[in-house]
């Protein structure tokens, strides 16, 4: 799933490019926040952990992606599926279970990075919808504008929303975390039970088909039709 270039191709390149830069710096600031949080706390492992690598800049652009996608729900790995808008935090435990020993907080910095930009926390950073068109109008951005996958900026793409408070965007995560929860519960209770249900429903349609194949004879001459004491009368049609 090429996350990235669906993106670019919503947002703009700009847009794109300043959510890419702002999501390396954000992710590493969430990481070092939430490690010291937690040295205050007694726990030194996040504070003295090496984190290096792509994946939390990745997991913040899974979250926007999740929120514009069309699509109702996500396989994770092809194992059950998500509702699309909780598909960065199953991934993220999936990756943790499969994956130990990756970098467990940078993930969550980065799917924390993205949920403060989805919910407009973040707005102050980035440059309006129109200072980037006028950007794409100087000389000095000619060449890059030329460059082949350039996407300019959308005439549709409105202005950055308004920035909400701390109560909706924890109100926000925590519906993302408990619908992934409520849809993995289902998806778990389906592999155990489901089947069988399904095989059981298969087979009593085959039976009732079956009676009703000894119940009924069709002849040229019309409906043979059993009757309790074994015997066949006619009906003719």
């Amino acid at each position: 799933m090429a996350i990235g270039s669906k993106l670019e191709r919503k947002m703009g390149t700009l847009s794109y490019a300043f959510t890419v830069l702002w999501s390396v710096l954000l992710t590493s600031l969430i990481y070092i926040g939430v490690a010291f949080f937690m040295h205050m706390f007694g726990t030194d492992d996040a504070m003295y952990q090496h984190s290096v690598g792509f994946s939390g800049v990745l997991f913040h652009l899974s979250v926007l992606e999740a929120y514009q996608s069309k699509e109702s729900s996500r396989s994770v790995f092809r194992l059950f599926r998500v509702p699309t808008k909780a598909y960065p935090w199953a991934l993220l435990i999936a990756l943790q279970v499969a994956i130990p020993n990756v970098s467990f907080l940078g993930h969550l910095a980065g799917i924390l990075a993205g949920t403060l930009q989805l919910f407009g926390n973040l707005d102050f950073l980035f440059p309006s919808i129109e200072f980037m068109r006028q950007m794409e109008l100087f000389e000095w951005m000619a060449a890059i504008i030329s460059a082949q996958g350039f996407v300019m900026t959308p005439d549709h793409v409105s202005e950055p929303r308004e920035r909400r408070g701390a109560a909706v965007l924890a109100a926000g995560i925590l519906s993302g975390i408990y619908t992934f929860v409520l849809n993995l519960v289902e998806t778990v209770n389906f592999c155990i039970r489901g089947r069988d249900n399904t095989n059981e429903e298969g087979d009593s349609q085959m039976s009732d088909g079956d009676e009703e194949e000894q119940v009924l004879l069709v002849g040229s001459d019309g409906v043979w039709t059993e009757n309790e004491d074994g015997t066949l009368s006619l009906s003719r049609t």
